[in-house]
């Protein structure tokens, strides 16, 4: 009985973890639409918090919407190098197309 009790309580303890980390339709409409007003007239992402831009490109990366993602972790890259929340990136990582290795 213990052990279908556990087991019950783990199943249901990991199905929580995994839909708390996944961002859902709501989510992914919200950012397109503030990535839709926050851009300029030349269509141009404008400088947010750092915060913010790894938010958006989480959520767009959860979604694969890979190049909107891009474009976010490109900015918080270039105006944020030295932010704490700022993720390193990888030694192998290369721009696609690129035959450069690192």
């Amino acid at each position: 009985m213990n052990k279908v009790f556990a087991l019950a309580f783990l199943v249901t303890f990991l199905s929580f973890h995994a839909v708390s980390q996944t961002y859902n339709d709501t989510a992914l409409r919200s950012v397109v639409e503030k990535d839709s007003a926050s851009r300029n007239v030349l269509g141009k992402l404008q400088t947010l918090t750092a915060a913010e831009h790894i938010y958006r490109a989480d959520v767009y990366s959860a979604n694969r919407q890979f190049p909107q993602a891009r474009e976010h972790w490109q900015v918080v890259l270039d105006q944020f190098p030295a932010d704490v929340g700022t993720p390193m990136p990888c030694a192998t990582w290369q721009k696609p197309g690129s035959r450069q290795n690192l």
